[in-house]
């Protein structure tokens, strides 16, 4: 309660005042908290697609170990069979 009106209209003008800057502090901290949202879910899509790319990249990897096995394993059988055709003459030669 106050005594006369100056007084109840600076309490009022204070108030007002409080007020405001508490909205402002309101509307700066959802502001900055919607940012670090914001940021947050950028960083979190950074990151699948850089997983998807390491992903990728170890099937790659994988892909080629395996064809690089099918490759030497390929020039084990052709050496393997050079050796059985030239043991093969040999034996023709031996025969005549």
């Amino acid at each position: 309660q106050v005594s006369n009106l100056r007084d109840q209209c600076n309490l009022l003008n204070q108030n007002l005042s409080l007020m405001h800057l508490r909205h402002q502090f309101y509307y700066n901290f959802l502001n900055i908290e919607e940012k670090i949202y914001h940021k947050i879910v950028n960083q979190k899509e950074k990151m699948k697609k850089k997983d998807e790319i390491i992903r990728l990249i170890n099937k790659l990897i994988i892909k080629v170990k395996n064809l690089k096995i099918k490759g030497q394993a390929k020039y084990i059988n052709k050496e393997r069979t050079k050796k059985g055709k030239h043991n093969k003459k040999k034996k023709k030669k031996e025969l005549y």
